[in-house]
């Protein structure tokens, strides 16, 4: 830090705002000189010395089932270009619903010192990590989502009902729903909207 200032011939403190990219405190094109002699003679900012300062990590831990599951990878690929559009880095585990491999991967991530996590591996019963209960970290669940706390999902209730409705609109009276793991938000409600439009619907048979 200390050559780079040299180099620029102003103060350590105005080189570390301009590598921030501290806009407030320091004129644009001294940000953007600073910034090219860095690239220039191959200046890396050490992150831990900036986390010991800010008390901030810019990790956001993503707790996934699998990443073999096509939507959950547009969703994975979605929070990964949110995070790097607002300064923050993205690392995704995926636990294949087991719970101690869930219990393990929050563990690690609380000891990196994320700033949040996003849970997308949820079951019902167990939503909340014991070790989140207190709330000191932010989370926020995703795809699967959790009663009483803050949770960004589709309407699975009525994706189910809707598909139902197709069915029995298509002239089909004799139908069966196959669902998914019956411990998943997700398959819990898409069943139970599909089975509500069939039984309210006369002449149509539930298998």
């Amino acid at each position: 830090m200390k050559d780079l200032a040299e180099l620029a011939g102003l103060d350590v403190s105005t080189v570390s705002r301009a590598l921030r990219g501290d806009s407030k405190r320091v004129a644009a094109a001294t940000i953007t000189r600073v910034q090219q002699l860095a690239d220039e003679n191959g200046f890396v900012a050490d992150p831990n010395g900036a986390n010991l300062r800010s008390g901030r990590t810019r990790i956001i831990g993503v707790v996934v089932p699998r990443l073999t599951d096509v939507v959950m990878g547009m969703i994975v690929t979605a929070i990964d270009q949110a995070s790097r559009n607002l300064g923050y880095l993205s690392t995704v585990v995926a636990t294949d619903g087991e719970r101690d491999t869930r219990s393990s991967a929050i563990s690690t991530l609380l000891g990196r010192r994320v700033d949040g996590l996003i849970l997308c591996d949820s079951l019902l019963g167990e939503e909340v990590p014991e070790k989140l209960a207190d709330h000191r970290i932010p989370f926020v669940f995703a795809m699967r989502g959790c009663d009483g706390e803050l949770s960004v999902r589709a309407d699975d209730r009525l994706g189910g009902a809707t598909v139902a409705r197709h069915f029995l609109e298509a002239g089909h009276r004799d139908v069966a729903v196959i669902p998914g793991p019956p411990r998943a938000r997700t398959a819990v409600d898409r069943e139970t909207g599909f089975t509500e439009v069939v039984k309210n619907h006369r002449g149509a048979r539930l298998r």
